[in-house]
């Protein structure tokens, strides 16, 4: 036999405070956010230009052209990953705040 799950995306204005000690990443579902990571980062792969070296990658641009200014090339990188995570902490936040759960 086959399982189905499906995909309920409810709102919510009576949901659940969080227990104490967590924080709203951790009551937003992760799923939501993994798919939303994975999509950014294939968007910042498929948007391309041609520029005056040759075609460019926003996600090469951002991070060549952003970060080693901040910082050295290492952290630069750590910079980059550190600002990338916090972009899926603010959709997590944004999710909590308007009562949207998903639940699977």
């Amino acid at each position: 036999m086959a399982r189905r799950a499906s995909l309920d995306v409810k709102r919510s204005r009576h949901h659940e405070a969080p227990a104490p000690g967590r924080t709203v990443p951790r009551t937003a579902r992760r799923i939501v956010i993994y798919l939303a990571s994975e999509f950014l980062d294939e968007a910042l792969g498929w948007v391309r230009w041609t520029g005056a070296g040759g075609k460019v990658v926003l996600r090469d641009w951002l991070y060549r052209h952003l970060f080693p200014r901040l910082a050295s090339p290492y952290n630069a990188s750590l910079i980059y990953a550190v600002s990338y995570v916090l972009v899926m902490f603010l959709i997590a936040v944004v999710l909590y705040r308007r009562g949207w759960f998903v639940r699977v």
